[in-house]
């Protein structure tokens, strides 16, 4: 079986970090699996170190912060007229299957009528909730959403938030490299200082200032042996940011370490893990630091009440509660034996939802029976 995956950015965030996961354990059981990417960014550095076979292909995407209508319909023109050049891959390939690995581009989906083969549609995010992002056409977009013969929500509260539901819908919580992101900790919460890490992009709707709040007022009672890294792409909330840090007076307790491709060097330092996003669609970032041996501390929202069980696999807060987070951090080092306990449950947790490799028999699965359909009504 010969599969074109369709990236929605050149870089290695979530969604394509997920893909990456996907490729080695789906290449095992015997699928060839073609990239298309938008442009020769880290994503295509990673592609060519797993010897993937990828073709640069600069689509538009289909949603964004805000557009006017000529960069609308511009953008829809240039993606008709690459279509013939994405035709003559999936040509050359013998491609069976289209799959796309986000839902703010739908490239993929036009491709799949031009060539007239199956494609299966990942819908990862909330667009406007999550990145403040709306489609271009949105009675394109729906339309093209179901045609798709299959879409996989990436959580519960994904498929309800965008209403993915019935025939031709499932939900598939994502599959990790568990050797990639499993740490071994000997010494967790036993150095003078507790470090605590948060990873994401630095936005409003991610709850970044919760973190930079709660570690201020840690700070104002008296606590000295608290750090907090931040490690996320600086942007101009950053500015914002960094001046809320300068204002309070907390840089020695606050570090900025802009994008970083690689998290394990982080991950292996941090005793606490921070997911403040008020509207999280899964929470990757989570089950990674599960994986890695950190105390998960969550906002009380989104695809992060699919993941932490309250006392068993970490501890929530509500969302814009810098109080109450400053407090649950608190408590982790209060009880420091039952905090290692419930940190190693998160991972026992994480390693047995999330492996990749179980995860790639169910994609299989989900292959086969959308190529079975497509050809069986193409027969009738």
């Amino acid at each position: 079986m010969n599969v074109l995956m369709i990236a929605n950015i050149d870089n290695c965030y979530g969604a394509n970090r997920s893909l990456l996961d996907m490729l080695l354990p789906l290449r095992e059981r015997g699928i060839e699996i073609i990239v298309l990417v938008q442009g020769n960014g880290t994503f295509a550095r990673e592609l060519r170190k797993r010897k993937i076979v990828y073709y640069i292909v600069p689509y538009r995407h289909s949603a964004a912060v805000s557009a006017s209508l000529y960069e609308k319909f511009d953008g829809y023109a240039v993606n008709w007229r690459l279509l013939k050049d994405a035709e003559r891959i999936v040509r050359q390939r013998k491609i069976d299957l289209i799959h796309t690995n986000a839902s703010n581009v739908d490239f993929g989906a036009l491709l799949s009528m031009v060539c007239n083969i199956p494609h299966v549609w990942h819908i990862r995010e909330l667009l406007k909730e999550q990145y403040n992002l709306t489609y271009h056409f949105p009675k394109i977009e729906k339309y093209l959403m179901k045609r798709a013969d299959c879409l996989i929500a990436i959580s519960k509260y994904v498929a309800e938030q965008r209403e993915i539901s019935g025939k031709g819908s499932i939900v598939l919580y994502d599959g990790l490299d568990i050797d990639t992101y499993a740490i071994d900790k000997t010494q967790l919460f036993s150095g003078d200082v507790v470090n605590i890490l948060y990873c994401g992009v630095l936005t409003r709707e991610k709850g970044v200032m919760d973190a930079i709040r709660a570690v201020n007022k840690i700070v104002v009672q008296g606590y000295s042996n608290f750090r907090l890294d931040i490690v996320g792409e600086k942007n101009k909330y950053y500015m914002e940011l960094a001046r809320y840090v300068r204002v309070c007076g907390i840089q020695k307790y606050v570090c900025f370490h802009g994008y970083q491709v690689d998290l394990k060097p982080f991950r292996e330092k941090a005793d606490i893990a921070l997911m403040c996003s008020r509207g999280e669609a899964l929470g990757r970032v989570t089950v990674e630091s599960m994986l890695g041996e950190c105390f998960v501390i969550g906002a009380h929202s989104g695809g992060t009440l699919e993941l932490i069980r309250e006392n068993e696999t970490g501890y929530f807060y509500e969302a814009g509660d810098a109080g109450q987070l400053a407090q649950k951090i608190l408590l982790v080092i209060q009880d420091i034996e039952q905090s290692k306990k419930i940190v190693k449950r998160a991972k026992d947790f994480a390693c047995r939802r999330f492996d990749n490799r179980k995860y790639a028999e169910k994609l299989l699965r989900i292959y086969e029976m959308c190529i079975r359909k497509y050809r069986g009504e193409r027969n009738d």
